[in-house]
């Protein structure tokens, strides 16, 4: 089961947060090999979805990052729910982290 985790974004800021993805027995795992995706939507039924850029390394974190340009366009009115996930070599899927990302207006333009 995925954790569940609550982010915050400031509007038009860059944005990056790290996850350490451990084993049923706390050790960490190499996730280098693994590839990651992530996405953010308004809901879960939305057509359209904003791509979050995943990185994995072997120390067994995960990054997720938006531009930007990415959190300009979105709604500090909204609560947006995401979601990570990574294939692995042997190409089974684990969703790692979900939650809701919550956006703080900016005053600068």
């Amino acid at each position: 089961m995925a954790d569940n985790i609550s982010l915050f974004v400031d509007q038009g800021s860059s944005f990056e947060v790290d996850f350490l993805v451990k084993d049923s027995s706390n050790t960490t795992i190499d996730v280098s090999t693994y590839t990651g995706t992530g996405k953010a939507r308004k809901n879960f039924s939305s057509n359209s979805a904003i791509s979050m850029s995943v990185s994995t390394y072997s120390n067994g974190i995960v990054r997720a990052s938006l531009t930007y340009v990415q959190t300009n366009n979105m709604s500090y009115t909204d609560q947006y729910r995401y979601d990570i996930n990574l294939l692995t070599p042997a190409n089974s899927v684990i969703r790692i982290v979900e939650g809701l990302i919550t956006v703080r207006p900016q005053v600068s333009y």
